[in-house]
């Protein structure tokens, strides 16, 4: 994607705030100050109010337009660089000899398999990777869709795929 595409135009608006801001400096030195006669016939210089002000707001708001821009401009060059997705393989895990799953005691509300897992169930991998110990199948979760291998009351292996977030599974197992 093209991340260049709004330079010009920010260049442009910061371009036309400095001219703002030296065209708000001419107007000051100008028309910033008026004669004011006084009572005896004389006159004194006194700065013409109106004129500071909108030569000041204009200038500032020129500034901060630009800045808006410019704040813009970054924010949509940011969102065009963002980084490819890498998939780090997990490293493969050994199942132990007479592995027989993680027998689940409870599925609390929290927990993401709520509603796909029940308490008797066996959870034997996650994506793949044996659930040797809760903190392994915690570990094993990765941040997309996530392949929950169980095996059911009846003994009938299921394949339970979830997209979540890497977080604890919310589930009691069996000593």
């Amino acid at each position: 994607m093209k991340t260049d595409k709004w330079d010009g135009w920010a260049m442009t608006v910061t371009l036309l705030a400095c001219l703002t801001v030296a065209f708000s400096g001419f107007m000051i030195a100008q028309y910033g100050f008026i004669e004011v006669p006084t009572r005896t016939g004389q006159t004194r210089t006194d700065i013409n109010v109106m004129v500071w002000s909108l030569a000041i707001g204009q200038g500032l708001g020129a500034i901060l337009f630009a800045g808006l821009f410019n704040m813009v401009r970054d924010i949509y060059r940011n969102t065009c660089q963002q980084p490819e997705e890498t998939k780090v393989p997990l490293p493969k895990l050994e199942e132990p000899e007479g592995f027989s799953g993680l027998l689940v005691e409870r599925v609390r509300d929290a927990s993401p398999l709520a509603g796909h897992v029940r308490a008797g169930y066996r959870l034997m991998a996650v994506n793949g990777r044996p659930a040797i110990s809760e903190q392994a199948a915690a570990e094993s979760v990765v941040d997309g869709v996530n392949t929950f291998t169980l095996v059911d009351t009846n003994g009938n292996e299921i394949e339970r795929r979830l997209e979540m977030r890497p977080q604890p599974l919310h589930l009691r197992f069996a000593p």
